[in-house]
This record gives C-alpha cells, sequence and structure tokens, in this order.
C-alpha cells in the first residue's frame, strides 16, 4: 500500500492504512482535550497566526509544564500545526511505547539528544534538517521547566540554529497559568484558563554575539509575561 499524506485539523502525517487514522484520532482527541482543559484565549495582535503556512519560524516560549507544547502547538490554526514540530527531549520521549508513539507518529515531534551531546555527532542537525524540509519549530530555549513566573537563562543551542538558518523567523510567545494546570510532578491536570500571547515575529541580528542574542531572546518572552495578568 502507498503511504498517503493525511491532515488533520492542521497536524499533518505520512502513515500507512489504519495506522494514519489512529494518529489523526489521537491528535483530534488530545488537542480537543488541551482545549477543555485550559480554555486558551489568544493573543494576537501582530497577526502572527494569519501567515502563510510556507512561512517558516522558531516559536520560543517559556517552559513550566508538561502541557506547554500541546497547548501551543493545537493554538495554531491548521494550516501552521501542519508544519510546525515541536522540539522534545529524546531521552523522555523515547521512554516507553505511548510516549515514543505520541512524539513520532502524531506529533512529529523532533527528538533532541541531551546526553553525550557533541559524542556522535551536532545535536542540532534533526532541527535543521526539519527546516530544511520546510517545517517550523516550536522550541522551549530554557531547557528545564521553570516557575511560571520567571524567565530562566536561554541555553545556547536556539543561537546556534539561528545562526546556521538566519532566514527562519522567530516568534516569542508568552503561555500564562499552565503551571497551574499541570503543575510539576502531577498528571491529572487541573481545569484553568490560560493565555497564550504571541509576540512580533523578527530575524536574528548578525551583528549581535550569542550573549547579547540570548538575552535579547529570553526579553522577548519575558516582557510578553509581563504584559499577562499575574
Amino acid at each position: 500500500m502507498k503511504a498517503t499524506s493525511l491532515a488533520w485539523d492542521g497536524a499533518r502525517i505520512h502513515e500507512e492504512g489504519g495506522a494514519g487514522y489512529l494518529a489523526r484520532w489521537t491528535g483530534n482527541l488530545l488537542c480537543g482535550f488541551a482545549r477543555l482543559m485550559t480554555t486558551p484565549r489568544v493573543e494576537d495582535p501582530h497577526q502572527v497566526l494569519r501567515a502563510s503556512a510556507e512561512r517558516q519560524r522558531i516559536y520560543i516560549a517559556n517552559h513550566a509544564s508538561h502541557a506547554d507544547f500541546l497547548v501551543l502547538w493545537s493554538a495554531l490554526p491548521p494550516g501552521l500545526r501542519s508544519r510546525t514540530r515541536p522540539v522534545a527531549a529524546a531521552d523522555y520521549w523515547r521512554s516507553g511505547s505511548v510516549r515514543r508513539y505520541l512524539a513520532e507518529r502524531v506529533f512529529r515531534s523532533v527528538l533532541l539528544e541531551r546526553a553525550n551531546l557533541w559524542e556522535h555527532r551536532n545535536p542540532l542537525q534533526p532541527l535543521v534538517a526539519a527546516l530544511d524540509g520546510g517545517d517550523s519549530l516550536i522550541q522551549f530555549p530554557e531547557g528545564t521547566r521553570g516557575s511560571g513566573a520567571a524567565v530562566a537563562p536561554f541555553r545556547c543551542g536556539i543561537y546556534h540554529l539561528m545562526a546556521a538558518r538566519p532566514h527562519v523567523e522567530i516568534v516569542p510567545v508568552w503561555i500564562h497559568n499552565l503551571h497551574r494546570v499541570l503543575p510539576r510532578g502531577c498528571w491529572l491536570p487541573v481545569p484553568l484558563p490560560c493565555t497564550l500571547r504571541f509576540g512580533q515575529p523578527f530575524l536574528r541580528d548578525p551583528a549581535a554575539d550569542k550573549a547579547a542574542t540570548l538575552e535579547h531572546l529570553r526579553r522577548s518572552v519575558a516582557l510578553l509575561g509581563e504584559q499577562c495578568p499575574s
């Protein structure tokens, strides 16, 4: 049977036969569940979400919950979601058949190795390959979950990725209140409203060094958080 390209509610996936329909159904279910639990208010003053799906972006956001990427991914319109892939830790999402299935088949995640980063190959190669394939990315440059109130210093991977593909736009996003919906150490979500605020897209400043670039990226996300009610 030939592989068919299936699209559901914006989530593009290449599967064969019934496996593709199962992934589509699972994606729909998870997106609906995320919206039900968070009733997200999406603030988009720069009309980021009206852009063409062909316009490549790296969405960078604060990280306070395991549900961050799902809520952000499900908030994208179908056309954008179909070309947007979350960046996730390989050691976490490959630890178990269910997680692996969700990451690889449903979300089409780009899995990033965190152990022995430079031992075998450039760890950013899968991210660069995804961009070269025409996809956009969702990335959490803090690298680990925070408190939900402050934005920790960004790790240098996003800087090197921007340097490798400087034509790709950066879109800062603030996710508000999700740390209360699914706190650290909890697996059962608490239904609470959340806000996603999208900032103005921008490109890498070639004159800025690594430290200045990382701080500019961090501030672009933090400033959006300051605009949200506590």
